[in-house]
């Protein structure tokens, strides 16, 4: 229901992760909350940028920013990109109006031309903190994020876990951050044709694999196993192209052409990938979410994870677990999932049931509630079906 007789909440997102990601877990986080907005009927939120290649923009049914053309000298250079999007975020800001602003990374540009308007910070992880070699953001990042969040109205957290993280890393009280969890992608039954080229079992990992990915531990513990079965492989899906120390190690363990990469795969292809593998392998040290969780659930692929930061929290009682520091721990769980087909068949089943729990609509409608209470606006449609 949209609360007619009150003045529509009026929220403004800025450019910042639309002008670097093409594909990727923010842009796509802010997108779906614009999307659940405007198709609940509450055109009052707008995205300050005027040119991105953001793939999730494509089909967006708000007004949406151009996409530009890489063959124009001038405009492929992101900076210049950013600078064009800059001035209009700063534009929109100096027109004011709006009821709250919602930047959509850590960039601090936009402090002296908030005014005395309330901001929402989201933090996805606390990664720059934790693991600050890997981050490769020289500290600047934990530095911007540190200070955004003493000055935000509230900091979103999507997961609980990272919310602690947040509280006992930044030293901000526990009131001032929200956990909203992120969305998935929806339940797909239905069998999509398998990966080409793809004969075989295989192990399906997903993203980077460098630092605390863990996939040099992972690799170690998964070697007596893929030396065991001589058809089974492991495939990585998206990442950078493995390199020279990675195919080094893997001669070294005796499974040399049996981890595959396949590089940037489509949404489509990518859940061929999850609905096709006998196994997601997620052996990260630390996530501050863990999208890849739910996306193996929608697409009914068993899902073996490290017992680690949030991972658990998401993951559920729907995957088998093990400890990520532990080479045994990792072969042990494998092991077990890839060689029982029935206990495979029912963490299926589980994990769809699980998958269905994380939506997008839910993310939005708590997004939009805690706005309201930021900003003393009504929210538009908040449902009530929703639990607190």
């Amino acid at each position: 229901m949209i609360l007619s007789s009150s003045p529509l909440l009026r929220v403004l997102y800025d450019h910042q992760i639309f002008d670097s990601q093409i594909h990727g877990g923010i842009s796509r986080y802010f997108v779906e909350l614009l999307r659940h907005a405007w198709q609940a009927g509450a055109p009052t939120c707008r995205l300050a940028a005027l040119l991105s290649n953001n793939d999730y923009l494509r089909d967006a049914p708000f007004p949406r920013p151009k996409r530009f053309f890489p063959g124009i000298r001038w405009l492929r250079k992101g900076n210049h990109i950013t600078a064009v999007n800059r001035r209009w975020s700063l534009h929109c800001l100096a027109r004011g109006d709006f009821d709250l602003f919602h930047p959509t990374y850590y960039g601090t540009y936009f402090l002296p031309r908030l005014g005395s308007k309330p901001f929402v910070l989201t933090i996805y992880d606390m990664i720059h903190e934790l693991y600050p070699n890997a981050s490769g953001s020289s500290g600047r990042t934990a530095e911007r994020k540190k200070l955004l969040a003493e000055r935000a109205a509230g900091i979103i957290a999507i997961s609980e876990s990272t919310r602690q993280d947040v509280i006992r890393l930044l030293g901000v009280p526990p009131w001032k951050v929200r956990t909203i969890h992120l969305g998935g992608p929806a339940v797909v039954e239905r069998i999509l044709a398998p990966p080409p080229k793809l004969v075989g079992p295989y192990v399906l990992f997903v993203g980077q694999r460098g630092d605390y990915k863990n996939f040099e531990t992972f690799l170690s513990a998964m070697a007596p196993l893929l030396r065991d079965d001589p058809g089974l492989r492991v495939v990585c899906a998206g990442g950078r192209a493995f390199s020279a120390e990675e195919v080094e190690a893997g001669r070294a363990l005796g499974v040399e052409g049996r981890v595959l990469h396949v590089p940037g795969p489509s949404d489509g292809a990518l859940a061929s990938l999850y609905q096709h593998a006998r196994a997601f392998a997620f052996p990260s040290r630390y996530e501050g979410f863990g999208l890849p969780v739910l996306e193996a659930f929608a697409f009914g692929c068993p899902a073996v994870l490290a017992r680690s930061s949030s991972l658990p929290e998401i993951g559920g009682d729907a995957a088998a677990y093990f400890d990520p520091a532990s080479e045994d721990s990792i072969r042990d769980a494998m092991g077990r999932v890839l060689s029982d087909e029935r206990l495979r068949h029912e963490m299926t089943a589980a994990g769809r049931r699980r998958a269905r729990e994380f939506s997008w609509e839910r993310t939005a409608q708590e997004t939009w509630a805690y706005y309201a209470e930021l900003a003393g606006v009504p929210p538009p449609g908040v449902s009530a079906a929703i639990a607190a």
